[in-house]
């Protein structure tokens, strides 16, 4: 089986480029099905790369028009382009045209007159490089995916459960008249499910606030001279020592006494504190180390003031450390069985960076992790601006295996003294393959540099290695050896390494390619990461702002029924309090759902739900009216009228019907809780067959809706999953159905007619084998 690989070709001879266009078409008995685009210079080229993007470009540089550098400079500066690999195919050949090239960004710079079944070669392996990468891409996308599903699914239903299961005994214990007692612990079963679900509410919030520039704005007007951090440090560790003591888990102090001040928030400093120290609690508690410690330390610089939260837990392997500060990232989630939705260290993150500070981790597997947040000292008033400290020069880490002992610290004395560039490089020695292996599963580095032939384990194997490790796939590797065959620079290019340069080399020119090494790996990981955040951030933007009201109102049911308890209310005082408190829970429900299917649907996971569970579905008039019927049923206001207008014989559809059933019971619920907001009124329901299609209506008789509502709603309806989401009632209900019929391959229309109401109406396809 081949694979389908599209390469932009740039050349202005035609013969050449009809000749390279055939040859590439080799590339099948190598795996890869090639489809050729070509152009003759490097304007052509950028109108082709427009239009679609290809896997590989291969370019030369001599052109009319726009030439191959220009071009490549081109390339380079868009961010949907900068991944794609690039190779000169060019009859200059000189060391400053192939500096200049790898500078630029070209991955491979191959002179004419070549060698056919080379370029095939060399075409294979950047072909090989680049579906390796997208595809550790795409599993560290779907990993976020899943686990953002997971943290969402189950950080809200386990409370809700909880509230639930809680709330339906108690009802059965006030029905049948059980203790106090054992009806108070019912409501402490609700009140921990409201807790616990609040504080993801809140969390989740707050990194809304962050993200929207919100938190930055609510800083600048609260933040004030604090001269008592020390205290708050040493108030936080004590309110978690009982916490800690259930496990075993001692705290040990080391704070003085008087701290200078700093500029900020109090409640944000202890809210950081606090995190920290309870996410030692929860790392030091699986850890199996006799004695189970959480260390407190505090300390000044000149500058700064340094709080630690260090412990002896389970640790962090050098993957975990890159990206514990990432939202919804959880270290071992299955495993540790954590609670929460891995937005903690996020917040922490930004609250410090709030406060113009910086923080940071060490951490070793089974020995424990140390969280060290430096924040500058400030005396009289505040900063002139509070933001974040960024060094000079980034720290780089390079991992150097090499057999010689010379060569390896003359290496490492070169990189590390070296000032003239952009970063600054720390270095990892290791004498072989082996022990650079083993220094990788405790520090992922930025870059690696690696001879070839060495003992235990040469540099061919480590490389292999490397690329089979999905958390060091991506990592830049540079062969420097005294190899410098044909066969050899063919067979690293052909496993994954970046760069091949032989010994004896120039020193300027292999500080200028691991320059551009770090500069392309940095360029790239970065777009990467707005990609990860805009989709974390539209995730987030599914939260709707009412899910508080309904929480609030559990909290203050709860609240009046344990009053009632203990004062010994009257019968019907204990039924109202109840009553509230089931809509309250019964609203949070749908609202909760509502915001999990949201996220199913932004995902895929709906996707692939549909695709597993899809069928013909032949009794939709039944379901329709079943779905009506029950919401009749549970509703409380007689004055709402339900009408019905059922056809017989419909069509039948091909989909979900579990998705179908939901769709519309978001549908009627919302018609429903408009006519209960609006004290009464009618609400007609129709399913009809109309040109072959399923029509599926609800009318809301009575004031047609607000023209901006109505216009919110129509956009989603068009398209815009954005515009419709605040509009009260309607909105999260057609987001919702919208995203489950757009599976079905249907549409939904809407009529907001002034004198009849407003009727919304879902159409769906008919089946057709």
């Amino acid at each position: 089986m081949t694979i389908p690989a599209r390469i932009l070709l740039l050349e202005d001879d035609p013969a050449l480029l009809n000749g390279i266009a055939d040859l590439l078409v080799e590339l099948r008995t190598q795996g890869y099905e090639a489809e050729v685009i070509m152009a003759s210079n490097g304007q052509e080229g950028i109108e082709l790369l427009n239009q679609q993007t290809p896997d590989l470009i291969i370019s030369d540089i001599m052109m009319p028009v726009m030439n191959g550098l220009e071009f490549l400079k081109r390339v380079r500066e868009r961010a949907d382009w900068l991944h794609i690999p690039l190779i000169f195919l060019t009859a200059k050949s000189g060391r400053q045209d192939f500096l200049e090239s790898r500078t630029l960004g070209a991955e491979l710079f191959i002179p004419k007159p070549f060698n056919p079944s080379d370029l095939l070669a060399l075409v294979k392996s950047q072909l090989d490089r680049t579906l390796q990468l997208q595809q550790a891409r795409a599993q560290n996308f779907a990993d976020l995916k899943d686990n953002i599903l997971l943290v969402l699914s189950h950080e809200f239903r386990t409370p809700l459960g909880l509230v639930t299961m809680s709330l339906d005994l108690l009802a059965e214990g006030v029905k049948y008249w059980e203790s106090a007692d054992t009806l108070q612990k019912y409501l402490e079963g609700i009140q921990t499910g409201y807790q616990r679900m609040t504080r993801l509410v809140n969390d989740l919030i707050t990194i809304i606030e962050l993200r929207t520039g919100e938190a930055a704005h609510q800083f600048q007007s609260q933040a004030s001279v604090i001269t008592n951090v020390s205290e708050l440090f040493w108030i936080a560790g004590i309110a978690r020592e009982e916490d800690a003591h259930k496990h075993q888990i001692r705290f040990h102090y080391n704070i003085p006494r008087h701290l200078p001040p700093v500029w900020g928030v109090a409640d944000s400093l202890k809210d950081i504190f606090w995190r920290l120290i309870d996410n030692a609690i929860r790392f030091t508690a699986y850890s199996v180390q006799p004695d189970k410690d959480v260390y407190l330390t505090a300390f000044t610089t000149n500058t700064e003031i340094h709080f630690q939260v260090g412990d002896n837990g389970i640790g962090l392997p050098g993957h975990a450390q890159e990206k514990i500060f990432d939202l919804f990232y959880q270290y071992n989630r299955q495993q540790l069985e954590q609670q929460g939705s891995g937005a903690g260290l996020a917040i922490v993150k930004g609250l410090v960076e709030l406060h113009g500070g910086q923080i940071e981790v060490q951490s070793q597997e089974n020995a424990g992790t140390i969280f060290t947040v430096h924040l500058p000292i400030c005396h009289d008033r505040a900063p002139a601006e509070a933001v974040s400290h960024i060094p000079a020069g980034p720290d780089v880490t390079i991992l150097v295996a090499e057999d010689d002992y010379y060569l390896l610290q003359g290496l490492r004395d070169l990189l590390e003294f070296y000032y003239d560039g952009p970063y600054k490089f720390q270095v990892l020695t290791a004498s072989n393959g082996l022990a650079a292996l083993e220094i990788l599963n405790h520090t992922v580095p930025d870059l690696i540099i690696s001879d070839v032939m060495m003992p235990k384990m040469d540099g061919f194997k480590l490389l292999e290695k490397v690329r089979a490790n999905p958390d060091w796939v991506q990592i830049p590797f540079i062969f420097l050896t005294a190899r410098g065959d044909k066969q050899d620079v063919h067979h690293g290019r052909s496993i994954g390494a970046e760069e091949y340069i032989a010994k004896p080399y120039e020193t300027n020119d292999l500080l200028t390619l691991i320059t551009t090494q770090l500069n392309r790996h940095f360029e790239v990981q970065s777009v990467l990461n707005q990609n990860f955040t805009a989709f974390k951030r539209s995730i987030l933007g599914l939260l709707q702002p009412d899910l508080r009201l309904p929480l609030d109102l559990v909290d203050v049911y709860s609240r009046q029924l344990t009053q009632s308890l203990q004062s010994a209310d009257s019968d019907s005082s204990l039924k109202t309090s109840l009553q509230g408190l089931r809509t309250a829970s019964q609203q949070l429900s749908h609202l909760v759902e509502n915001f999990i299917t949201l996220a199913e649907i932004r995902t895929g996971e709906a996707a692939k739900a549909f695709n597993h569970r899809a069928g013909t579905i032949e009794g939709v008039g039944p379901l329709f009216y079943l779905i009506i019927d029950n919401q009749r049923d549970r509703s409380e206001n007689r004055d709402i009228h339900f009408h019905f207008d059922i056809q017989a014989d419909l069509p039948i559809v091909f989909g979900d019907s579990e998705g179908l059933e939901q769709c519309l019971e978001q549908l009627v619920r919302s018609g429903s809780a408009a006519c209960q907001q609006a004290g009464g009124g009618d609400l007609y329901f129709a399913a009809r067959a109309v040109g072959g299609e399923l029509h599926l209506s609800m009318c809301v008789a009575g004031p047609a809706l607000p023209a901006a509502d109505a216009a919110r709603l129509s956009a989603l309806l068009s398209g815009d999953e954005e515009a419709a989401l605040t509009v009260p009632i309607y909105g999260p209900a057609l987001t919702v159905a919208r995203g489950i019929i757009d599976l079905h391959k249907g549409r939904i229309e809407m009529d907001n007619d002034r004198e009849k109401g407003c009727t919304f109406t879902l159409i769906l396809p008919p089946y057709q084998p």
